[in-house]
């Protein structure tokens, strides 16, 4: 390099000198614009972080809350308050279900607003068993009643249980 610059004219010089002047501008812009990208992408980040920890401070809350309602229900349901012996296994487990129940209608419902939502929850049931995974459903009981009526029904007087017996499974 030192030895073209010998042979360059004044011209070529000051061209030289010139795009060595506009490449250091550019290099400062190109470094400021990456400096401000850090920055904002740094805010965003914190900014996001943030709202994450505050929204798991609020789930945490409306967790407690929700736990709090769930055992009002819970004490309603099994009338623990009227009575002097314990409940039964199987006034639990149906107090537990409906329980359950509470939340499958909440996904029943919002999914099933969706245009094929509730051709997904039973795929999504569908699958679930395939790998083996048993009494998975998204759909309440009510609805699980209504869709195997029949089945249900056979159930209910040939052994006296609530639970479905459909080739899925409950």
């Amino acid at each position: 390099m030192i030895f073209t610059h010998l042979f360059m004219n004044t011209e070529d010089k000051k061209k030289s000198q010139l795009y060595k002047q506009y490449a250091e501008e550019e290099g400062k812009k190109k470094e400021e614009e990456r400096i401000g990208f850090a920055h904002s992408f740094a805010e965003r980040a914190k900014r996001s972080a943030e709202d994450f920890i505050e929204g798991m401070g609020e789930e945490y809350n409306e967790t407690i809350e929700m736990s709090q309602f769930f055992f009002k229900l819970l004490e309603e349901k099994l009338q623990l308050r009227e009575r002097e012996t314990p409940p039964s296994k199987e006034e639990v487990k149906k107090a537990i279900e409906q329980l359950k129940d509470m939340g499958r209608v909440g996904i029943f419902a919002s999914v099933s607003i969706l245009p094929g939502g509730g051709l997904s929850l039973l795929g999504l049931e569908i699958l679930a068993r395939k790998f083996g995974i048993k009494n998975f459903t998204f759909i309440p009981s009510s609805f699980r009643k209504r869709l195997y009526k029949e089945s249900y029904k056979k159930n209910k007087e040939g052994d006296g249980q609530e639970e479905l017996n459909h080739p899925r499974g409950n």
